[in-house]
């Protein structure tokens, strides 16, 4: 699920419960200036709000997250909440945490939902989106979630209003995704026989993602924890084995279930096997940037920053169990009591086995693991919720962050030299290290480039 860190990630969880709701508008006025969220939309609304709020209570209700029910109950842990909301069969109901305001829904059936006052116990928070920077970061990345989404959904309106009811973007509904991207870009995108998009472009404002799942734009995909790379544009899955849909800083991530091994023929797990790594024999340095190997009868490159990045990575993974430790800061990090309201045993136990020491104003330790200062606010806070929410993972995203830029920090470089023992020396390496073929940031390390009609030698020469 995603995680409520910014206001940009609160609307997105909004307008995805709108479309959850099979609503044909939706509206979202994202006022920084005023500290507030407003989304209105057309869907079917919501049955009983009573039951919405009750932590771990039925929400098996019309329009309330059927990725992730329990985002509405959480919401009041950090903002004030007002929310009106009116069913087909005519039934209005309001509820408000915190001070109510003037809010309307002018459609048939639909819900509105007014959030002020966000994060105002956070100070760590307020910091961030009143910066000016962060403010036009924020605003950009919320629109590049609305365009992305919105190829999904062509048959959706989506109107975003800034502060001072500047609006920002009008997606009005349209008959097709290539309609869509055309009144996105202003570009035509190129389309394969079978209708799909197959075009991917950076804009300013606008960056697409890298593949399609189910029609969805997507950059990255995980199937059950484990990562992995797509070696096709466009791939269609089960409905059923998609989990969730995550909209985070990285981009829009899709969730599978790991039970349906069937779409893994989709997936380049890893195209150069282990068993070809570990039998690969050295044949030259080649450009002062790959090395260049054999096994039967192909011709490999092994691209030696990728491979040592690989390599360190694995060392510091296995190393970071046990060489970490709380690293006092000089000047704590002030955090306000609310700062832990979402959070329980489970969460306070995890931070301080990794190495944050806190209390109720402020943080006074964070983990140094591996010789690297992990002062990552907004990464102790995601890793802190996964814990409360039963979703810890093993190593917390913003130790392992440190740690990838760490392995790439310490490679050997591109243009490096490097000799024939150190060459074979990094073949035999990576053989050994856990997933040899992807780099830290999961990029290919080997791959084929030649076939011999007979097994190739170093000395046939290049």
């Amino acid at each position: 699920m995603s995680e409520l860190i910014d206001h940009s990630a609160i609307a997105s969880e909004l307008v995805m419960n709108s479309i959850d709701a099979n609503a044909q508008n939706i509206t979202v006025t994202l006022d920084l200036l005023l500290n507030q969220i407003l989304v209105t939309d057309d869907g079917e609304g919501i049955q009983n709000l009573n039951a919405v709020f009750i932590k771990g209570g039925n929400t098996n209700l019309n329009g309330v997250y059927k990725r992730n029910k329990s985002h509405l109950s959480r919401l009041i842990s950090i903002c004030d909440v007002d929310i009106l909301s009116k069913t087909k069969d005519g039934k209005i109901q309001r509820k408000t945490f915190g001070d109510e305001h003037y809010i309307d829904n002018y459609y048939e059936s639909g819900t509105t939902i007014l959030l002020t006052k966000i994060f105002s116990n956070n100070l760590i928070r307020i910091k961030e989106f009143t910066d000016p920077k962060n403010k036009l970061s924020l605003i950009n990345r919320f629109k590049r979630f609305i365009c992305t989404i919105s190829l999904r959904f062509p048959h959706i309106s989506f109107i975003i209003f800034s502060s001072c009811q500047n609006q920002i973007l009008n997606l009005p509904k349209v008959e097709s995704l290539e309609k869509r991207f055309i009144q996105i870009t202003g570009v035509k995108p190129q389309i394969l026989p079978d209708g799909k998009i197959m075009s991917f472009v950076d804009f300013s404002l606008n960056s697409f993602e890298k593949f399609l799942v189910n029609d969805f734009p997507c950059n990255r995909l995980f199937l059950g924890y484990e990562e992995v790379k797509i070696n096709e544009k466009c791939i269609q899955v089960k409905e059923g084995s998609v989990i969730d849909y995550i909209w985070d800083r990285d981009g829009l991530t899709v969730m599978l279930s790991n039970e349906n091994q069937k779409v893994t023929k989709n997936f380049d797990t890893n195209e150069v096997g282990d068993v070809v790594i570990r039998n690969l024999e050295y044949v030259c340095v080649w450009d002062r940037k790959f090395i260049l190997a054999t096994f039967q009868n192909k011709l490999y490159s092994i691209d030696q920053h990728a491979a040592h990045e690989r390599i360190n990575l694995s060392k510091l993974m296995k190393r970071c169990f046990t060489e970490r430790y709380p690293k006092t800061l000089k000047r704590p990090m002030m955090i306000h009591e609310s700062f832990g309201i979402s959070f329980n045993e489970k969460s306070y136990e995890c931070l301080r086995k990794w190495g944050w020491k806190f209390n109720c104003k402020e943080v006074t330790a964070v983990p140094c693991v591996c010789g690297v200062e992990i002062d990552d606010a907004d990464g102790m806070i995601k890793y802190a919720i996964q814990c409360s929410t039963g979703n810890e993972p093993e190593i917390p995203d913003c130790i392992l962050d440190a740690l990838r830029t760490r392995a790439c920090k310490t490679a050997i470089k591109f243009g490096e030299f490097i000799d024939e023992i150190r060459a074979k020396s990094l073949i035999y390496e990576l053989s050994i290290s856990d997933r040899p073929n992807h780099c830290a940031h999961g990029r290919t390390v080997v791959a084929p480039i030649l076939d011999f009609d007979r097994p190739f030698s170093k000395f046939d020469g290049i």
